[in-house]
């Protein structure tokens, strides 16, 4: 499929036609060379079409709408080998956006929705994972009162190793981003400032920048992960983390915070979405890995389980107690 790289802006530039190979870092590259963007996930190196139909989380689903919402139509290739433009077949784009992009047939290009760049506000805005309490308690109570939908929202628990900029100790980052159509920055960095003195900070990151530059690099590490959805943040979140730290290098625990736009609506057409998280909800990601030689097998295998059976009986105990943690859905 990396063979089908093709990005082609329609005339008008409202709509792009990508190739079933294209990642996500050189289409928003290619897209920046016209002036124009549309969402796209954390990763540059994640294929863009997979995530797209998958319902496609990021920094903009606040500002645009998840990447299900981008998706006007469709080429596919289905079993038996016929090629089918969903302009002929409705039912088959409703089933694109969220099904998947192998479910139905093989998707070898996707319409997709074209916008002016935005200016974004983004790095990495990092705190002790040993206050994380703390932390997320006052980051909590701040996005109580305020939570615009331009900013993100997401944020990972991790060692060292895995921590995205120099840190001296295991950290909670925030995956700060702020995106503004307007332009304006000046509301992104009073909110910065005020998310600044949620704790000590280990490291700030966060700039003026373009959805081209940002974004996480080679997210194609060998690593297990499980993820359950929830309504918000418990107030005990910070004290679990600090209790039950991430036990191995490249194990953490991932926060995806979906609000704004992308859950206030459907795709503004008379066809719809499969996807069915189209509401204001906060994923809980349980990310497992190690380098391959550092750690015994048996004692990976034994740490690991333990640690997630030890997370999954706080998500039960806060849901079944008077602390309660939200809805909660099957593993993905």
């Amino acid at each position: 499929m990396r063979d089908m790289d093709n990005v082609s802006v329609e005339p008008g530039r409202v709509s792009v036609r990508v190739g079933g190979g294209v990642i996500a870092g050189h289409l928003q590259e290619t897209l920046n060379s016209y002036g124009l963007f549309t969402p796209t996930g954390q990763a540059k190196s994640v294929g863009y079409i997979s995530w797209a139909c998958s319902g496609g989380y990021g920094f903009y689903v606040g500002t645009y709408g998840f990447g299900v919402d981008q998706i006007p139509g469709a080429r596919v290739v289905l079993a038996g080998g016929r090629v089918v433009d969903t302009n002929e077949d409705p039912e088959l784009l409703w089933a694109l956006r969220g099904a998947g992009a192998g479910t139905f047939g093989i998707v070898t290009e996707l319409r997709v929705k074209l916008y002016p760049v935005p200016n974004l506000y983004a790095g990495f805005l990092a705190f002790p994972l040993a206050e994380a309490a703390t932390v997320l308690d006052r980051i909590e109570q701040l996005l109580e009162d305020n939570f615009p939908d331009e900013f993100s929202g997401d944020a990972i628990a991790v060692n060292t190793e895995m921590a995205q900029i120099p840190v001296a100790e295991p950290c909670f980052v925030l995956f700060w981003c702020w995106t503004s159509v307007s332009k304006d920055l000046a509301p992104a960095k009073i909110f910065l400032e005020q998310m600044m003195q949620a704790g000590r900070v280990l490291g700030n990151t966060v700039t003026k920048t373009t959805p081209a530059a940002c974004g996480l690099g080679n997210s194609s590490l060998g690593t297990f992960f499980r993820s359950r959805n929830v309504n918000r943040i418990h107030m005990k979140l910070g004290t679990i983390l600090v209790r039950y730290p991430p036990p191995h290098p490249l194990s953490a625990v991932i926060l995806h915070n979906k609000h704004g736009k992308g859950v206030r609506h459907e795709v503004a057409d008379t066809v719809g979405a499969a996807f069915p998280n189209q509401y204001q909800h906060v994923i809980i990601g349980f990310h497992g890995g190690t380098r391959p030689g550092l750690t015994d097998k048996q004692d990976l295998l034994d740490g690991s389980l333990n640690w997630r059976r030890r997370w999954i009986a706080m998500v039960f105990l806060c849901q079944e107690g008077s602390l309660h943690f939200g809805r909660l859905t099957r593993w993905r």
